[in-house]
């Protein structure tokens, strides 16, 4: 059975690794992949439905863009915000 969009956007990164009955600690992000797409995926229907005012309502995250200048500093602060809760956008 499907879910609907509210139901989508609140699976886990926690849910999809108990789902698969846990993980070693190696192979936890990949299990961190499948809940970032499905994010992504939802934040991109959204957009392109016009409705890209509805996606931290329906994500629950707010948006954040980040400066990358290829250099460490700046990716490791994208990361910092990511890991915080934040959707970052990285522009170069």
């Amino acid at each position: 059975m499907g879910k609907t969009l509210d139901e989508a956007a609140e699976i886990s990164n926690r849910a999809v690794a108990e789902a698969l009955g846990g993980l070693p600690a190696q192979k936890m992000h990949c299990s961190n992949l499948a809940a970032d797409a499905l994010h992504l995926a939802i934040e991109d229907y959204l957009t392109k439905a016009g409705r890209a005012g509805d996606v931290a309502k329906v994500l629950g995250k707010k948006s954040v863009v980040v400066g990358l200048s290829g250099g460490v500093d700046s990716a490791v602060a994208a990361l910092a915000l990511r890991e915080a809760g934040y959707r970052v956008r990285a522009a170069t």
